[in-house]
């Protein structure tokens, strides 16, 4: 089934605007249509050239706010005008959209799968499906780009995480390493005390036998024993003495070790 001949009047009403655009760059150029009669409101478009025996196409339409048009055109004009407005529209839209001429050697499986992928989307053409692969790998990038900064900032809190427990280990680490000397140095304080007792015990000891041996006429037999009230009051006093002096010791040794507990930052 042939394809119908548009009409005159259905050229210009499809795509109106842009075919008046078209038409006055025509004229302007006049090689082969031309402005004529130019009155007031009015003017003329018609072609260079008539060829014998063609239909003539004669058509009235408001051209601007200011002037009517009438064009009169035969059929071998119109056929160029319609071949000629293809090619103006083509050149227009890729210069709307900054588009460049690019020839390019493909591979046919390449170029099936462009093929195909047109098909499947509705697209128009190659450079439509291109535009469409392009956006598409765009959006994915985007997004891969995006989660890729999310997973950033994840690794870099996990990492401040990270370095705020190696800081907490190292403060507990010198909290347990002070207790131990702490303890270590309470030890031997404590032992130094208790070897002064002992020293100052025996010392005592020592001068009360010195005294009895100088006293012949002593009956040490006859001197009464401590009392177990007063041996067990005497006990009691010296362990009170000893627990007291070993937490100053142990509370001397420790002032340092609070310190580093309060300054502890979790």
């Amino acid at each position: 089934m042939s394809k119908k001949n548009m009409s005159l009047k259905e050229w210009l009403e499809k795509e109106f605007e842009l075919k008046k655009e078209f038409l006055s760059k025509e004229a302007v150029k006049g090689d082969i249509i031309r402005r004529v009669n130019i009155e007031k409101n009015f003017f003329t478009l018609e072609p260079i050239t008539i060829e014998q025996n063609q239909q003539l196409w004669t058509l009235d339409f408001p051209y601007d706010q200011t002037f009517n048009c009438r064009l009169t055109i035969d059929n071998g004009t119109f056929e160029i005008l319609k071949q000629r407005f293809r090619t103006f529209k083509f050149q227009k839209k890729n210069k709307i959209e900054d588009r460049v001429k690019l020839q390019i050697h493909l591979k046919k499986k390449t170029y099936l799968q462009l093929e195909r992928t047109s098909n499947e989307n509705g697209l128009k053409d190659i450079s439509d499906c291109l535009d469409f692969l392009t956006n598409k790998h765009d959006t994915i990038q985007q997004k891969h780009n995006k989660e890729v900064e999310i997973l950033r900032a994840e690794l870099r809190t996990k990492e401040d995480e990270i370095g705020t427990l190696k800081y907490s280990i190292s403060i507990y680490k010198k909290i347990i390493n002070n207790e131990k000397n702490n303890k270590r140095k309470s030890r031997d304080d404590l032992v130094d005390y208790l070897t002064q007792v002992a020293i100052k015990a025996t010392c005592k000891i020592a001068q009360y036998e010195s005294f009895i041996n100088n006293q012949p006429d002593l009956n040490t037999e006859v001197i009464p024993l401590l009392s177990q009230e007063e041996t067990q009051k005497i006990k009691s006093e010296f362990e009170k003495e000893l627990e007291l002096t070993r937490l100053k010791i142990y509370a001397s040794n420790s002032s340092y070790l609070v310190e580093g507990v309060d300054n502890l930052t979790y």
